[in-house]
């Protein structure tokens, strides 16, 4: 026989998952634009703006895409003079900050891209968090040397 939950324990367990539920952060992606490589063969570059909700931090740890072979997040940051690259395992925001990828700073690197894709194309990408489910956006492709699509904010 089946004994019942004492309305305690259950009054406990539901407040508790709503607790859960309601501190879970979530990511809705914004502005997400990829510019061509002026090289054909070459990576082209992603930017984008992450908006956190929730009232958590938050930690970007992969993007992926059906247009591209292999993503990179990348760091551009300049030093006495100096402007290096270097690759990121992550990116991570302070409570309340968007996540940004913009031209000199963070910046997505997209490895073997469809060479039949044109300016003015979009194309997909899937973003993983640490705590918040995963997202989509379609990115608007803009050619080398062209600006920053309307509206990006870059």
């Amino acid at each position: 026989m089946r004994r019942p939950i004492p309305p305690l324990l259950a009054a406990a367990a539901l407040a508790a998952g709503c607790g859960l539920r309601s501190t879970a952060p979530t990511a809705q992606v914004e502005e997400a634009w990829v510019r061509l490589p002026a090289v054909p063969g070459r990576p082209a570059a992603g930017y984008f703006r992450i908006e956190i909700g929730g009232g958590t931090r938050e930690t970007l740890v992969a993007v992926e895409s059906p247009s591209a072979r292999r993503i990179d997040m990348h760091m551009t940051a300049t030093e006495n003079g100096r402007t290096t690259m270097r690759a990121l395992d992550e990116a991570s925001t302070r409570l309340g900050r968007p996540i940004l990828f913009e031209p000199g700073g963070r910046h997505l690197m997209l490895h073997g891209l469809d060479p039949a894709l044109r300016p003015g194309d979009t194309i997909e990408l899937n973003f993983r968090f640490l705590l918040a489910p995963p997202a989509t956006a379609r990115a608007r492709l803009v050619a080398a040397g062209d600006e920053a699509p309307h509206g990006a904010g870059h």
